[in-house]
């Protein structure tokens, strides 16, 4: 009897070596969030060019600035601002795509097509910051985009296109800006009781701008490629 005491003890005892030995499993919890970042979050802001006045089919008197700074508020270099026309028309004279230079500055100038509010926006590119807002007040006759392809390449990898900005149908009076890349002959196939007829000659160096002086469909050939744009003036 004490010989199977002592057993049963030893038993126990290894039994309670086992359970204190056996490794405890730890399941780490998430990691602290990082602290937040100190200082102003990078922007893009108007410098100058915000408010002006002008005419449709011209350059604004000033250009549009914008500077991108960083979270201390010093300028950065060699950002890409893109610029975009998010109300009314037109076009910049810089492309969409200007880069800061060592002042954080980016510029680009703008000219209007339609009679309608302007405004154009400047995003610093991988920021993703506000965009800055320029808003603009623009009078005169609505100006309308118009190009054609050449007959022959005149540029490496020339396309085939023909481009109407903007689109839709024009007030009498509104102004038709012609380019033909690498210089072309525009004439008018059909004209509204009223209207002007043209037959241009066009180069790389000169544009045309003629009225649409009469109500209804203005169709005009470029008569080396043959190809055809038809306009609708109400």
């Amino acid at each position: 009897m004490k010989r199977m005491l002592s057993l049963a003890l030893v038993l126990l005892m290894s039994g309670c070596a086992e359970e204190v030995l056996r490794p405890v499993e730890f399941t780490p919890g998430p990691p602290p969030p990082p602290p937040p970042p100190t200082g102003p979050v990078p922007t893009v802001a108007v410098v100058s060019g915000n408010g002006q006045t002008g005419i449709y089919g011209q350059l604004l008197g000033e250009p549009l600035v914008v500077r991108v700074t960083d979270r201390s508020g010093q300028p950065i270099a060699n950002v890409t601002v893109v610029w975009a026309v998010s109300v009314g028309a037109g076009e910049f004279g810089s492309w969409w795509r200007t880069v800061t230079g060592p002042d954080g500055l980016a510029s680009n100038t703008f000219r209007a097509f339609w009679p309608a509010p302007v405004v154009v926006t400047a995003t610093a590119d991988g920021l993703h910051e506000p965009p800055a807002t320029f808003g603009m007040q623009l009078g005169g006759v609505p100006t309308i985009r118009v190009s054609f392809t050449p007959l022959f390449d005149c540029i490496d990898d020339a396309e085939w296109w023909d481009f109407v900005y903007p689109p839709g149908a024009y007030p009498v009076g509104s102004l038709i800006d012609w380019r033909v890349l690498c210089g072309g002959r525009l004439r008018t196939v059909s004209v509204p009781a009223g209207g002007t007829p043209f037959d241009l000659e066009l180069s790389v160096e000169r544009d045309a701008i003629t009225p649409l002086d009469a109500a209804g469909d203005w169709t005009v050939e470029e008569v080396h490629t043959r190809k055809t744009v038809t306009l609708r003036v109400r």
